[in-house]
């Protein structure tokens, strides 16, 4: 796992400055396509043209409902803001995307820092409302600890994700390390669950929607969670390209704005947010409805970065082997937050 992410990192740096074609590394997931669209160049609000925003995200979950109901309701675009929502594997995915020019703006984990510490020409701008280290490990319903699955097949993850950050750190806590587990790679999303419920596998790391799916279900329990494991550590982030930001900087503060106004509707009109994910995107009412009974009251649409949380992921990922111990950066290096709203003193 040493040095992966920076490997891939450093090759799609190299391939923008040589001006590599673009291509289309975006899924498109169900839920993703169609959502915004094509628009012209520009800025304004929205009886003006509007700047098209390709925006990079990793599946689709709670933590989505922002940015899907805010293309909805019109709050993005009331900021000039056209957003095309694309869907990603994983994390390293829009990183590079974002260096070969193929997206512009994304909100995705652990290869935000590390490409912007490896030399990707990016900023982070922003957080979203869940930063933290939110994967958690399920089991199929036999085990009690986390040690028991010494020796099984589990998935946890592709090397340079922050899934796999995430196993690799509980299994330390637990004396364990990757080798001692089967890691096969099953995702995050229905085919993992599949593969637990079938046997395939004996615990996924994944995250709290599945997790409260799998309980609700009888498929599984939870035996740890990452964020229990990290302490303060920011690991999502809103990040822009740097050559996006010199073109369209009102663009960047647009779409953090349109989010802002979207969290806040969500948490004033759960219900109604619960309606749209469930009809709209494909989540089911009562795992969305439990995750977000316990996370509503703690999402903070500032989207403000945790400074001293982005150190301590830096650190953490040195000593994971993703980031080589002789960098040097600090957090106040990597964020630039002129984008957002002043908040009053």
């Amino acid at each position: 796992m040493k040095k992966m992410t920076m490997q891939l990192l450093a090759i799609a740096a190299l391939a923008l400055l040589a001006g590599c074609a673009k291509q289309d590394a975006a899924t498109g997931g169900a839920a993703a396509k169609g959502v915004g669209g094509a628009a012209s160049q520009g800025s304004g609000g929205s009886a003006g043209k509007k700047t098209l925003v390709r925006y990079a995200t990793i599946g689709v979950n709670e933590s989505s409902l922002p940015l899907y109901l805010g293309v909805k309701k019109g709050f993005f675009a009331d900021q000039g803001v056209d957003l095309k929502i694309s869907d990603f594997p994983g994390g390293v995915e829009p990183v590079t995307a974002g260096a070969a020019g193929e997206i512009d703006i994304g909100g995705v984990g652990s290869p935000v820092v590390v490409g912007a510490a490896a030399g990707v020409p990016l900023k982070i701008v922003g957080s979203p409302v869940e930063p933290g280290q939110r994967f958690v490990v399920v089991a199929r319903p036999n085990y009690r600890s986390f040690k028991e699955l010494k020796g099984q097949k589990v998935s946890g993850g592709r090397p340079g994700q922050g899934t796999l950050q995430a196993f690799v750190t509980i299994a330390k806590a637990n004396g364990l390390k990757l080798s001692d587990f089967q890691n096969l790679d099953a995702g995050l999303g229905a085919g993992a669950y599949a593969s637990l419920q079938s046997g395939q596998i004996e615990a996924v790391l994944t995250t709290e929607i599945l997790a409260a799916k799998a309980e609700i279900e009888g498929v599984g329990r939870v035996l740890a969670r990452a964020a229990d494991y990290f302490g303060r550590y920011q690991h999502t982030y809103f990040f822009a390209t740097d050559r996006f930001i010199a073109r369209q900087p009102q663009a960047v503060r647009g779409f953090l704005a349109g989010y802002r106004k979207a969290v806040e509707y969500v948490k004033a009109h759960p219900e109604e947010a619960i309606r749209f994910g469930v009809e709209e995107l494909k989540l089911e009412e009562k795992p969305l409805r439990r995750v977000l009974e316990q996370q509503l009251p703690n999402w903070d649409p500032t989207g403000k970065v945790d400074v001293e949380g982005t150190n301590n992921a830096i650190r953490i990922l040195k000593e994971l082997g993703e980031l080589d111990k002789s960098v040097t950066v600090t957090a106040e290096q990597l964020i630039d937050d002129r984008f957002l709203a002043k908040e009053p003193q």
